[in-house]
Order: structure tokens, then C-alpha cells, then sequence
């Protein structure tokens, strides 16, 4: 009987299959990094057992049919977990954004669980997103989040003078502790055969410090990093700061000189940056390594749609250009294959004479659970150099 009726659920097209783990270790993430791809940001809280979790995917809409698809959240004990739970979705919110959508949820999950999963389908890929929990994070999570009330917009999206509301945050006037740092005070990266960094900490912090008793603060300057804090001798807080509208797109000139340190000399640098008309020396610059104005022209637009991709994936508590991520990806474009374990990232390029590996290693940091760190090597010095001579000769 039982034979009997399993044949007629087979025959109607029914299947049984035990739920598939995702060993995250074993996923080509390159999808992550795609110039077409989806653009994956969040921000997360706990009080008590439940999460308050909204994620943002943005993505260029080519039709009005164009959306996410099989949507998931699961949570799982490891990174490369044999099982996995799928959490319920029944009181998510979702809107839709003028370049994506956003997912609202609450939910609780085991305690013995230190990943979340965002699985999900755009334009036939499929992308895995994971999000530290419990004893994989690198500090305990807030118990508030950072969103503009009226389009919910989180981390770098907000404007100068825009209120942000402080999400879940006991409105018993209950006080604030607000750290602003000097954006400006984190360094770009160095070049990959660099071994010996600059020592960050000698640079003197410009940090102000506010206290308020408020559920709202206002962001009132593009130049801060704001550090947000209920306990100010702990490590837990959100991070948050205001860009321009334009943003992860450069178009101050100010803005646009500060990449050229990737693929100019120290004395070009040096000659653009002090400059009294800093676009004349910009255009001058260009202009000298590529003679050919529309050459330069089509390489110049190349080298900041790199930047501005850049931005997009890796802003933290800095730009994203300047990060070691933002750095390999400008100059040398998406990886082909992207491998990851539980503390590193792996990507490589299998355009350059076989395959060149450039590993990420996870780092502690105040400001964001995402900080990797390049692992340094002299033997990339030649591949750095062949690739920055194809940008001054507009090799693309």
C-alpha cells in the first residue's frame, strides 16, 4: 500500500528529499563580486533570543519582472555545516527599492548556531550571503539598529542632516554615547608586496564625543565616522556615517584625485594632491601616461567605474576603494573563482600567465564584523607592476 501510494506521488511530480546542507566552504562566491551582480548589505541586533535582521539587495532592474527569487534564511552550526534549519519567513516585511529590495525580518534560532544564511536566485545565479552570530562574531551584536525611519536606508546610504532613528532602543531616555572619527584619518591600502604597513597606530584620532538621551541623533557631517554606544567602556555599538548623494560614485575632484595613488608614482602623487588647481593637474596627469585623450578618456571611466564597484562592495568604516579588498579589486578587476573558509577568502585570477591566489584573512575590528586583511607576499611585485603598466598605458 505504502509502495503503492509513493509511486502515485512520484508519477505526480511530487519528490521526497532530505534538506540539503550548504557547506559554504565548497561555493564559488565570485557571483558576490559579479560587475552585474547583486549587491548585498544588512544590519543586525539582538535582545534576548530574537534577532532583528534587514537586508538589502540591490540590483540594476532591466524590466518591471525583474526580482529576487527563492529568498532563504537559514542558520546553521558551522561554516561548512551537514545540516542546516530554514527559519520561518511569515512576518517578513518587503519593499521594494528604486535599485533592489529590502527584507525586514524577527526571528529566534539555536544557540548552538553561529551563521546565518541569505540564499537566493537573481537573474538565474544563485547567491549564499553569510552573517556571523553567537561565537563566531568578533563582538557581541547591539541591541539596537541605525535606519533612516521614513526609506529605512542603513549604514553608509544616509545625508548629511538626516535624523536616524535608533531601532529597538528603549525610549526611556535612555543615554547615548556617539564617538565621531575623522574618516579621513584611515589610510588607503598598500600595494600587495608591501610588508612593513604604516603603523595606524601612532596617526593621532581627531575623535568628538556626544552624549544625548534620545531614540534619534542627527548625522551632521560627511567627514565622521559615527560610533554609536549604549556602554561606553564595551565593544558594542553600530557604526554608521553620512556619504554624498552620489556615493559609492566619486565626483568631488577632491574625491577623484585620492584613487591615483594605486597607479601613480609618489612624486605624481604628490604633484596632484598639492596642486592649487587640482582638475587641471588630474586631467594633466592622465594626459602624460596615456597621450591619447579618448584612450585616456575610456580608461579614466574604467578605472572609476572600478572605484565606484569597489565602494559598493567593501565600505565599511571606511571607503571601499581603500580597503585591501577594494584595492585587488580596482586594479585588477573581479575574481574569477571565490573560495572561503570560516576566517579567509580566497580569490583568484586565472588570466595571468596560470592563476594568481590572493588571500584574506579575518581580522578583529571595532567597527565591522568584515575585515579582512590581504596576506602579503614579495612575489606579487611583478604582477602588481605588469598590471599597473597596462593602466598607464590604457590597456584594458
Amino acid at each position: 500500500m505504502i509502495k503503492t501510494i509513493l509511486m502515485v506521488l512520484f508519477l505526480l511530480g511530487w519528490s521526497f528529499k532530505p534538506a540539503q546542507a550548504i557547506d559554504l566552504s565548497k561555493i564559488n562566491h565570485s557571483n558576490n563580486y559579479r560587475k552585474s551582480g547583486v549587491r548585498f548589505s544588512h544590519s543586525i541586533a539582538k535582545t534576548g533570543r530574537e534577532y532583528h535582521l534587514i537586508v538589502a539587495l540591490r540590483f540594476q532592474r532591466y524590466s518591471g519582472l525583474d526580482k529576487i527569487e527563492n529568498f532563504q534564511l537559514l542558520s546553521q552550526e558551522k561554516f561548512n555545516s551537514s545540516k542546516h534549519t530554514e527559519i520561518p519567513l511569515d512576518g517578513m516585511k518587503k519593499r521594494r527599492l528604486v535599485p533592489g529590495e529590502e527584507f525586514e525580518m524577527r526571528f529566534e534560532t539555536e544557540q548552538i548556531h553561529n551563521y546565518l544564511v541569505v540564499a537566493f536566485e537573481y537573474a538565474t545565479r544563485q547567491y549564499y550571503f553569510d552573517i556571523p552570530i553567537n561565537e563566531n562574531l568578533a563582538f557581541p551584536l547591539a541591541d539596537f539598529l541605525c535606519v533612516q525611519p521614513d526609506t529605512n536606508r542603513m549604514h553608509n546610504d544616509f545625508s548629511p542632516g538626516e535624523k536616524i532613528s535608533l531601532i529597538d532602543q528603549d525610549t526611556s531616555q535612555q543615554t547615548v554615547f556617539i564617538f565621531q572619527y575623522d574618516k579621513h584619518a584611515f589610510d588607503n591600502s598598500v600595494p600587495p608586496m608591501v610588508l612593513t604597513l604604516p603603523d595606524s597606530t601612532q596617526v593621532p584620532l581627531d575623535i568628538k564625543k556626544r552624549v544625548l538621551k534620545s531614540d534619534s541623533i542627527i548625522l551632521d557631517s560627511l567627514d565622521r565616522l559615527s560610533f554609536i554606544q549604549k556602554n561606553e567602556q564595551s565593544s558594542v555599538g553600530q557604526m554608521c556615517f553620512a556619504s554624498s548623494g552620489t556615493y559609492p560614485k566619486l565626483t568631488l575632484i577632491e574625491e577623484v584625485i585620492v584613487p591615483l595613488v594605486y597607479i601613480s608614482t609618489s612624486e605624481e602623487y604628490q604633484k596632484v594632491m598639492t596642486a592649487e588647481d587640482k582638475k587641471e593637474a588630474f586631467e594633466n596627469f592622465w594626459l602624460k601616461i596615456i597621450p591619447s585623450k579618448k584612450t585616456a578618456a575610456n580608461t579614466i571611466k574604467e578605472y572609476y567605474q572600478r572605484i565606484e564597484e569597489a565602494n559598493s562592495l567593501f565600505t565599511s568604516y571606511k571607503e571601499g576603494w581603500k580597503t585591501d579588498q577594494g584595492m585587488i579589486y580596482t586594479i585588477y578587476g573581479p575574481p574569477d573563482v571565490v573560495d572561503k573558509e570560516e576566517q579567509k577568502e580566497i580569490w583568484k585570477y586565472s588570466v595571468y600567465q596560470g592563476e594568481i591566489t590572493f588571500t584574506f584573512a579575518k581580522h578583529k575590528n571595532l567597527f565591522t564584523q568584515y575585515h579582512y586583511v590581504l596576506e602579503r607576499d614579495k612575489s606579487y611585485s611583478g604582477i602588481w607592476f605588469s598590471e599597473v603598466k597596462k593602466w598607464r598605458k590604457g590597456i584594458l
